[in-house]
């Protein structure tokens, strides 16, 4: 018979024949048999090769603990890739139980964040963050955060797409007119993009903005300009041109006055005629600095049929410390034109008051002494070390090096 017990099967062997088959007959006798079952002589009993089969147990194996996420690797990372190739962000880590995986993307120039969105181009699988073709835009801060029920941890990743670069200015060529504003527009694409300059002529003009706006258009403005955008591999340039529209004549001095010398008393007045076209404006200096109306100063102008403007500069009785060096200054939005002439007043020497003025080391400096008064033998010049300079004429030309930015101390010997 065969008996089952619990999940152990028990074989047994019915028949001789099958005794046959898994063991030799110790005799050759062959065996008799009675009415009743009963064992074979000189048998032996069936032995099954191999293993027997046995009731087992198995016990899945479990944690000791939770652990929380805990993930591999720097935790800013960098990344780069062509345009429309794909790239792989990696979140990787490990913890018990499983955590889960977001993916958000930072707004440019801010701490905000927001999801990523997923579609056929943008995948998650576990942990990465699969995106296909990429472009320009998806350039940016990504940050994964991997949490689960005993702790969390998060790292990010500035993904660059780059993209080679290139600029065109729009438009290529304009022609403005004297005092009319122009504006030019640096249009670029590529990736990434770290400068934006500008230069006219060759030259560099300081500016750093994709639109260069020039407010009112003057004579100097007119030429070739030039955009370039860079980064750390290449770079890329257009250019535009801007011509100056309409007839325009610089400032001319076409009369003006002479070195005088006056006794103290009487008015007087100086005339300056300027034209051009446009029409310019007469401004007046007194030893370089602007002579406004006052109750002894006074200007007016006015033009001629021609378009000639006449000025002319009112003193109402001159006294000695009105002398000096006086100019007359014609001006418009396409140039500038000057006159200067002295005049002398007898009387006792004077000194007006000078202005502060900044010098670059390396420049060339003009200053005119602002004297007035008639004689006048010499003027010396002091700075602070007490060094003497000695000229005939109260005009001052030198070069300027660092170690000359001292005051000047001026003293009139009569």
């Amino acid at each position: 018979m065969c008996e089952k017990s619990g999940v152990v099967l028990v074989y047994c062997v019915k028949h001789r024949h099958f005794l046959s088959q898994l063991s030799e007959p110790v005799s050759a006798k062959a065996p008799s048999f009675s009415s009743e079952l009963k064992k074979p002589m000189g048998s032996v009993a069936p032995k099954i090769a191999g293993f027997r089969l046995q009731e087992s147990t198995i016990t899945r194996g479990k944690p000791v603990g939770s652990v929380p996420p805990k993930l591999s690797g720097d935790r800013l990372q960098e990344v780069k890739v062509h345009k429309n190739f794909s790239i792989s962000l990696l979140c990787l880590g490990q913890s018990y139980p499983v955590p889960s995986f977001r993916w958000y993307k930072f707004i440019e120039g801010t701490t905000r964040k927001q999801a990523v969105v997923l579609n056929e181009r943008v995948k998650q699988v576990s942990g990465t963050l699969i995106i296909k073709d990429a472009v320009v835009e998806d350039s940016g801060k990504y940050l994964c955060v991997v949490n689960n029920s005993v702790g969390g941890e998060s790292v990010e990743t500035v993904l660059t797409v780059t993209a080679p670069l290139s600029a065109k200015i729009d438009p290529p060529s304009q022609t403005i007119d004297f005092g009319r504003p122009a504006v030019f527009t640096c249009h670029f694409s590529g990736n990434p993009i770290k400068t934006i300059s500008w230069m006219k002529d060759g030259k560099s003009i300081g500016h750093s903005d994709a639109i260069l706006r020039i407010e009112s258009v003057k004579k100097e403005d007119k030429g070739m300009y030039q955009c370039f955008i860079r980064n750390d591999q290449e770079s890329a340039e257009a250019s535009a041109e801007l011509k100056l529209g309409g007839r325009f004549d610089p400032p001319v001095i076409r009369q003006a006055f002479t070195d005088q010398v006056l006794h103290p008393g009487p008015s007087m007045f100086l005339r300056c005629v300027a034209g051009g076209n446009p029409t310019p404006e007469i401004s007046w200096e007194l030893d370089e600095k602007k002579i406004v109306n006052n109750d002894r100063f006074q200007v007016g102008q006015y033009v001629t049929v021609n378009g000639d403007v006449v000025s002319y500069l009112n003193i109402t009785s001159i006294h000695a410390n009105d002398g000096g060096l006086y100019k007359c200054i014609a001006s418009s939005k396409v140039g500038v034109a000057t006159h200067s002439a002295k005049l002398n007043v007898f009387g006792l020497p004077y000194i007006r008051p000078m202005e502060k003025k900044a010098i670059v080391a390396g420049e060339t400096l003009v200053v005119t002494c602002p004297v007035a008064g008639h004689p006048i033998e010499s003027i010396v010049w002091e700075r602070v070390s007490m060094l003497k300079v000695v000229i005939l004429w109260p005009l001052l030309v030198r070069r300027i090096s660092s170690v000359l930015l001292e005051i000047l101390v001026f003293h009139i010997l009569k």
